[in-house]
C-alpha cells in the first residue's frame, strides 16, 4: 500500500512552544472522530462522525509547495484543566507501511508508525486534523490509522481511523 499521510504544518511547527503543564493532572473529554474541515475563522472542526470512511477528497493538502487533493480526518476534544498549556505526544501506527509526509519537507518516509506534537493552547478544546489520498499504486485493502496521545508518560487519549478504497 502506497498510501500517504500529511501532518498539517501547525503541529510541527509549535511543538515546542509551550511548556508542559505537568503540576496539574490533564484529562480528555467529548472525544469526537471523523471527517474534518476548517471553518473561515481557521478552526478546525469534525463535520462527519465516525471511524471508517471511504477514501475520497474532501480538501486540499499541500506539500513541498505542491497542492493536491486529499481526505481530511481527525479528532476534537475537550482538555481540562481548560487553561492547560501543555504537549502532548502522539504516536500514529498504520495497519500498512505508509509514506508519511511532512509539510515542509518533500520527501515522504515509509513507515508504519510516526510522532508527532500536539500542543495546547490553554483554550480547553483541540482538534487535531490528518490528512490521507491514495497514490495510484494503491492496493484496495482498507487502510487504518489508531492514534495514540499522551502527557507526562500518560495517555490521555485515542482513536482509530479506517479509510476504505473503492474498487
Amino acid at each position: 500500500m502506497r498510501t500517504r499521510i500529511t501532518l498539517p504544518v501547525f503541529m510541527l511547527a509549535f511543538a515546542g512552544a509551550h511548556a508542559d503543564t505537568r503540576k496539574s493532572d490533564l484529562s480528555v473529554s467529548n472525544l469526537t472522530v471523523g471527517l474534518m474541515r476548517e471553518d473561515t475563522d481557521g478552526s478546525w472542526h469534525v463535520y462527519s462522525r465516525g471511524e471508517t470512511f471511504p477514501l475520497k477528497p474532501n480538501g486540499i493538502c499541500g506539500i513541498a509547495e505542491k497542492s493536491h487533493e486529499c481526505m481530511w480526518y481527525g479528532v476534537e476534544f475537550d482538555y481540562s484543566p481548560a487553561s492547560a498549556k501543555a504537549t502532548l505526544a502522539c504516536t500514529a501506527s498504520f495497519n500498512k507501511k505508509t509514506d508519511v509526509e511532512h509539510p515542509d519537507r518533500p520527501d515522504a518516509s515509509r513507515s508504519q508508525t510516526t510522532t508527532f506534537e500536539a500542543p495546547l493552547e490553554g483554550k480547553g478544546h483541540m482538534s487535531l486534523p490528518l490528512a490521507v489520498y491514495p497514490k495510484p499504486d494503491d492496493t484496495p485493502a482498507p487502510w487504518t490509522v489508531e492514534v495514540a496521545c499522551a502527557h507526562g508518560g500518560k495517555e490521555v487519549l485515542r482513536y482509530t481511523f479506517t479509510a476504505l478504497h473503492e474498487t
